[in-house]
């Protein structure tokens, strides 16, 4: 109530002033508040293509059977990138296909855990606790175990891919 006291002793060309100030700083407060809205809105979509990319990978990973081992280990090397790109053509590219065929391995994961540590632009890191269970023809009994991992994710042109694998706790 003061301030329209005050404001009836300034003169039209003063109150012109004050209300281009006010109607400029407010201006520009609707334009921050819409910038950070809309960057929070795009690390949202982005965390939810991290969570997404990490869980399909992770279970792409840890289920395969032997008579479908070859189009189960195309499937893990299409997340791929970088140097886990390289590394998955050279593990899933040697006799692994054919000793795990022949071992009538299969495997079913499920991912227990799913955890974001960080998402820096075009780079995630992933924590990722996975309930493995395995059969092959050289043990009696399907064995089970909980996988502790860390994925390393990178944004590319056609989406986020897995670029880096560390193991933290891997099957006895």
């Amino acid at each position: 109530m003061n301030m329209l006291k005050q404001l009836r002793h300034f003169t039209g060309v003063h109150k012109l002033l004050i209300v281009t100030v006010w109607a400029v700083c407010s201006t520009l407060f609707a334009v921050g508040f819409g910038v950070s809205w809309a960057s929070q809105q795009s690390r949202a979509g982005d965390m939810e293509q991290v969570n997404a990319v990490s869980r399909n990978f992770l279970m792409a990973l840890t289920n395969f059977d032997p008579g479908t081992v070859n189009t189960d280990f195309k499937r893990i090397q299409s997340y791929a990138t970088g140097q886990f790109s390289r590394q998955a053509r050279s593990f899933f590219g040697s006799s692994i296909r054919q000793e795990l065929a022949a071992a009538s391995a299969s495997s079913r994961g499920l991912v227990k855990h799913l955890f974001v540590e960080s998402l820096n632009g075009s780079s995630a890191s992933v924590y990722a606790v996975v309930n493995q269970t395995y059969v092959n023809s050289k043990i009696k009994s399907p064995k089970s175990d909980t996988l502790r991992m860390v994925l390393g994710l990178n944004d590319m042109p056609d989406g986020w891919r897995i670029s880096s694998v560390s193991v933290l706790s891997q099957p006895s």
